[in-house]
C-alpha cells in the first residue's frame, strides 16, 4: 500500500494545491490520531471497503487507512491486497482539486441541480482504471495481468455490465458503474490518451459541464461517445446489452 501511495502521489500531488496527505496504521485509534496532527479531526477511520483494510477519507487532500490483515500482492488478483484501492481513492482527492469542486459532489443524482455533472461510470470507472493501473505499476506487474480478474469484483445480479453505457449516469442499486466505467475510461484513453483524459476534469472547472468538456476536449459528442462505446463493448470484455432503464427500475430487454 505504502508503494502504491508512493506512486499515486508521484503522478499526481503537482494538482494539489496543499500537499496530498496519507496515514496507514495498523490500528483506527493510531490512524484517527495522525490524521488528527495533519489538522483533519475525525472521529472514526473503519469503513470496511474491502477485507483486511478499513478507511476514511475527505474530499480535499487527506485520507486514512487502518489495515486488519496482510495479504500479499498477486498480479492476477490485483484487489486483493488494498493498494489499487488505496491509488483509486487517492483519484478520487484527484479529481476534488482538478475541477476545484471541494467539499461538494461531483456526480449526477437525477436532480436538475446537478445535471451538469459527471456521470457516475466516469467518476468510478476513471478511479478504477487510475487504481489497477497504479496498483500493478507499484508491484512491477502488468495491469492486463489481472484486468479480467478486476473485472469480476461485481454484485452477483443478473443485470451486472449488461445495460447500455447511458444507464450508467447516475448510482442506483440495480447497476453497477465501476467495470463498465472502468473499460469506457480504457476506451477514452486508447482513443486520446490519459492527459486527455486528465484534461477532461481541468476543463469542467472553467465549464462546470461534463458534456461541454467532454466534447471539447475529446472531439465528439457525449452521446456520439456511447454509440461508439457500446458499438465495441463486447470487443473489450462486456457483455452484449440485454438490460435496460425503464424509470429507475432495470428491465431485462427480452421481457
Amino acid at each position: 500500500m505504502k508503494k502504491a501511495d508512493d506512486l499515486v502521489a508521484q503522478l499526481f500531488s503537482s494538482y494539489f494545491e496543499k500537499p496530498s496527505i496519507t496515514i496507514i496504521g495498523a490500528t483506527e485509534s493510531w490512524t484517527i490520531d495522525r490524521l488528527a496532527t495533519t489538522g483533519w479531526n475525525t472521529s472514526v477511520c473503519n469503513a470496511p471497503y474491502m477485507f483486511g483494510v478499513l478507511l476514511c477519507m475527505e474530499s480535499e487532500r487527506r485520507q486514512g487507512y487502518t489495515v486488519t490483515e496482510d495479504v500479499t500482492y498477486d498480479a492476477r488478483n490485483p484487489g486483493n491486497d488494498g493498494g489499487a484501492l488505496l491509488a483509486h481513492e487517492y483519484f478520487h482527492l484527484v479529481q476534488h482539486n482538478l475541477t476545484k469542486y471541494i467539499n461538494r459532489g461531483l456526480v449526477k443524482t437525477g436532480e436538475p441541480a446537478n445535471a451538469a455533472e459527471f456521470p457516475v461510470w466516469f467518476i468510478e470507472g476513471s478511479a478504477e482504471f487510475v487504481g489497477f493501473s497504479v496498483g500493478a505499476m507499484a508491484q512491477n506487474a502488468s495491469y492486463w495481468d489481472g484486468r479480467e480478474k478486476a473485472l469480476s469484483y461485481s454484485p452477483p445480479q443478473e443485470s451486472i455490465n449488461k445495460n447500455a453505457l447511458a444507464d450508467y449516469e447516475i448510482r442506483l442499486c440495480c447497476t453497477y458503474p465501476y467495470h463498465v466505467g472502468q473499460v469506457a475510461t480504457e476506451y477514452i484513453v486508447a482513443s486520446i490518451g490519459f492527459q486527455k483524459m486528465l484534461d477532461i476534469w481541468i476543463d469542467f472547472a472553467t465549464t462546470k459541464n461534463f458534456e461541454k468538456s467532454f466534447e471539447t476536449v475529446t472531439g465528439i459528442s457525449k452521446s456520439v461517445f456511447y454509440q461508439k462505446f457500446d458499438a465495441i463493448r463486447v470487443k473489450v470484455g462486456l457483455p452484449s446489452i440485454s438490460w435496460k432503464l425503464d424509470g429507475l427500475i432495470n428491465k431485462k430487454i427480452d421481457g
